[in-house]
């Protein structure tokens, strides 16, 4: 029995030096991705550590959390669910899928089972958080990346409560000092300050990153591995950004990931991901569009519509004011003209993208044909509302090359919503019907005349019914921007 002992023996010390070395490689990997996993139930203990740590029994455990999370998740009982979740996250951090899902089902599933929008707020912050912490230990992941941008798109620019996020969004990633700034403990309740004094992207999120990514034949494909790389080129930023604007951000890297990097997201196409960016510009531009008006009126002091009200219900009620009309407040003048310059160069710059996109994807050119119109009809509206409003702040005699600018800009806006109300809001058989000889829905811009006309009867014919009755609501829109250029031109002709 003596002589079977010693084998036993020398197994056992083997096994003692190669668990303190393990147990040494372990806690080394810890200390060097100890900020992916900083502030977890877990005390920092990250995948590496949890993987060593529980062996076989890491995939039974990781079973046991998902049924109990989404137990909980189904009677409300939130207790613990964060800690469950933020441990999914430890055990499966390989798992694209996984993280896609649990970023959605935070920013959806869960903020709306809180009661205040402001508790919906931020736990929309934690799926953008838990988002952030992934990303430390896999960055210039194309699914982390767009799962995050999908959240600033969908949920903070376009959910029923986004009037509340985009106004907070503007807010909190605005300038604010931050240098004698409390640590954070705990759960975060706010968005970072984005923007310097200078109103400047802050440095940090333009920092290089360990990854270069660069098409030769397309300068925009670019990529330096810098978190907001791709908004560098609209600063400055003096109240803050759109969640358009930071969907933008991660939407571009997402693109440049598929298209130079040859990534592959595990749940989207190619195309759906190459669209995003442009559309994430028309967005942004729109939301610039909604603030500029609510500036211009809040400049006018007329009457301030509610925060809940669509932009197209707002479009007529500045829409009247003389070029001798006071300016009560010359600053919310200034960020309307802020809001309102920005909005022209990004529909420059949406259309520069959808050119982008579809150059690869040519298919969807019908699809977003209508996008590219609009835009352009917005360009000019906005272009002239500019003008029209730096005009006004100049004395009468320093008036005259604004107000030219203007007018030149206003009839493009007539010319561009005709269009919209010709080529998409008549059918083809009625356009063969009422076109003169010549004239097509591919050629209006060279027929001004003709469009004129053409429109004149749209408008009769979808105020009849008929086959053109089903798009009186669009119509309705676009005449709006009709009826504010006509204004406008009314005045500047009679100051």
């Amino acid at each position: 029995m003596k002589h079977n002992r010693a084998p036993i023996i020398v197994v056992l010390i083997i096994a003692l030096i190669l668990a303190g070395i393990t147990r040494s490689w372990a806690n080394r990997l810890r200390g060097n991705d100890l900020s992916a996993a900083s502030g977890s139930s877990l005390s920092g203990m990250n995948s590496f550590g949890l993987g060593l740590l529980l062996g076989g029994l890491r995939g039974p455990l990781v079973m046991f959390l998902w049924s109990t999370s989404e137990s909980q998740k189904s009677t409300d009982n939130l207790d613990d669910f964060d800690t469950k979740v933020e441990w999914i996250r430890l055990l499966q951090p390989e798992f694209d899928s996984v993280h896609i899902f649990q970023i959605w089902n935070k920013a959806y599933n869960i903020s709306v089972k809180m009661t205040s929008v402001s508790n919906k707020y931020t736990t929309i912050i934690d799926a953008l958080d838990y988002a952030d912490r992934q990303d430390k230990g896999r960055p210039n992941n194309i699914s982390l990346i767009t799962a995050k941008a999908g959240v600033y798109f969908d949920k903070l620019g376009g959910s029923s409560e986004k009037w509340y996020y985009r106004d907070r969004v503007r807010k909190e990633t605005a300038y604010r000092d931050v240098a004698n700034a409390p640590n954070r403990t705990g759960r975060r309740l706010e968005l970072d300050s984005l923007v310097d004094a200078k109103f400047q992207i802050r440095p940090q999120y333009l920092q290089p990153g360990n990854i270069r990514l660069q098409d030769p034949k397309d300068p925009s494909m670019n990529y330096d591995g810098s978190e907001l790389q791709h908004l560098q080129r609209w600063a400055p930023y003096p109240y803050g950004l759109s969640p358009y604007a930071l969907a933008y951000a991660y939407y571009k890297r997402a693109q440049v990931l598929e298209r130079v990097g040859n990534q592959v997201h595990p749940q989207l196409s190619d195309l759906v991901v190459d669209s995003r960016p442009a559309l994430s510009l028309k967005f942004w531009s729109e939301d610039e569009w909604e603030r500029g008006r609510r500036a211009e009126i809040e400049a006018l002091a007329l009457k301030m519509p509610p925060a809940a009200v669509e932009r197209t219900e707002i479009e007529l009620v500045s829409m009247r004011v003389p070029l001798s009309g006071a300016i009560v407040k010359p600053s919310a003048a200034e960020r309307a003209i802020y809001s309102y310059d920005l909005s022209v160069r990004l529909c420059d710059d949406a259309e520069a993208e959808y050119q982008t996109h579809l150059r690869k994807h040519t298919q969807n050119t019908l699809t977003y044909q209508n996008h590219r119109d609009a835009l352009q009809a917005q360009k000019h509206l906005l272009a002239g509302d500019r003008d029209y409003l730096r005009a006004m702040l100049l004395p009468a005699d320093q008036r005259t090359a604004l107000l030219a600018s203007a007018k030149a800009s206003y009839e493009q806006a007539l010319i561009y919503n005709r269009i919209l109300i010709v080529r998409y809001l008549i059918s083809d058989p009625m356009f063969v019907r009422i076109a003169p000889a010549g004239v097509s829905k591919d050629n209006l811009l060279d027929h001004p005349q003709a469009l004129e006309g053409l429109a004149t009867q749209a408008a009769q014919a979808i105020s009849a019914g008929g086959e053109a009755g089903g798009y009186a609501e669009d119509f309705e829109e676009y005449n709006r921007y009709v009826t504010r250029a006509r204004n406008r031109l009314s005045s500047i002709a009679n100051p």
